[in-house]
């Protein structure tokens, strides 16, 4: 979020703890997110977070597809995939 200037759901645990904020509620629910079969329930976590973008290591990923997801690849390199909440 630094490099972009855009905030992120759940970034750089480390200083979220030193600062005192409730990051581990957040990464609960982003795993929630990745693991969960439902697709209703996906969807709702992006719209309801607000969620525009992700930002994934490669090799990261929900259980859920892209399509199952709505969301669309917009980059792809060697280390990462980024994609587009439609």
């Amino acid at each position: 979020s630094a490099f972009a200037n855009k905030p992120v759901y759940l970034e750089d645990e480390v200083n979220l703890n030193i600062t005192g904020y409730d990051w581990p509620s957040r990464r609960k629910k982003a795993l929630n997110f990745l693991n969960t079969l439902e697709q209703n329930q996906a969807r709702k976590f992006l719209r309801e977070n607000n969620i525009s973008y992700i930002y994934w290591l490669k090799g990261q990923r929900a259980r859920l597809g892209e399509t199952q997801l709505g969301i669309t690849k917009i980059f792809e390199n060697s280390a990462v995939n980024i994609y587009k909440v439609d």
